[in-house]
Parts: structure tokens; C-alpha cells; sequence
């Protein structure tokens, strides 16, 4: 029954993900390659996803802090001040450590509803996803040259 549940869901996420935006489309992978990796029940997935994506997204705007901070330094028409730089860099260190208390916070919120075993695979899984779709890009680009 579970494995036939698995093969349901993974049909779903494949329809939906051959008619998304691409963004769209690495986001419903990554939820089927999590749901796969820790062999999420309905149950669980119910309760986890939503607390995934809230911290999803409080990261995202941290993320794109950093980015735009960085783009500040890297903007050359626009020359900074010592004392701006400084400011810059203090922001995106502090971004950075928002980020680590933030992931901190999301694991321990997980453990009440995966348990210490998922929500430490949750990590790996993550990783693993990342290194997939760099492998799928390079891939892609190596076949273009």
C-alpha cells in the first residue's frame, strides 16, 4: 500500500512538473526527492511541508539580502567607501548567522514531527538534491559545447 501511495504521488509531482515554470518545476522535484529520501508518510508530509516552506521562505529573503549586498561590492561604477564596505560586510555576516540560528530553529521544529532519525536525514537529503541538479546543469552544459 505504501509503495503504491509513492508511486501516486511521484505520478502527481511528474504531471505537474512537466507543465511548471521552471522555478516551479526544481521546487516540486525537490519536494518528490525529500518525500522519496525520508520516506515521508501522508501524515508526516502534511505536517512537515508546511513548516519546510515557511522556512523556506524566510531563508530566500535572507539569501537575497546577501545576494544584493554582494552585487553592491561587485558594482563597479558605483565606488564604496571604506566605512560602507564595512557596513555591507557586517550585513551579510549578520545575514549569514540569521540563516544558521534560522536552519537551527527549522531542524528542532522538525523533530517533533519526523522524529531525530528524518530530521537528520532531512539534511543529507537536501544535500543530495543540491548535488543532483548541479550534476543535471553541468551535465546539460557539457552536452551544449
Amino acid at each position: 500500500m505504501k509503495a503504491l501511495l509513492i508511486i501516486i504521488i511521484s505520478f502527481c509531482f511528474f504531471q505537474t512538473v512537466a507543465l511548471a515554470q521552471p522555478g516551479e518545476r526544481v521546487k516540486q522535484l525537490k519536494i518528490a526527492y525529500i518525500t522519496e529520501q525520508l520516506s515521508l508518510s501522508v501524515e508526516e508530509s502534511q505536517a512537515f511541508w508546511p513548516i519546510y516552506n515557511a522556512h523556506e521562505s524566510k531563508r530566500d529573503v535572507l539569501e537575497k539580502s546577501i545576494r544584493k549586498n554582494y552585487r553592491k561590492i561587485k558594482d563597479l561604477e558605483t565606488p564604496l567607501t571604506e566605512s560602507q564596505l564595512k557596513k555591507i560586510m557586517d550585513e551579510i555576516t549578520s545575514s549569514r548567522i540569521e540563516i544558521a540560528n534560522l536552519d537551527r530553529e527549522f531542524i528542532q521544529s522538525c523533530i517533533p514531527v519526523l522524529g531525530t532519525n528524518k530530521s537528520s536525514r532531512l539534511v543529507i537529503a537536501e544535500e543530495g538534491f543540491k548535488k543532483e541538479i548541479m550534476r543535471e546543469l553541468k551535465g546539460r552544459r557539457d552536452r551544449q559545447e
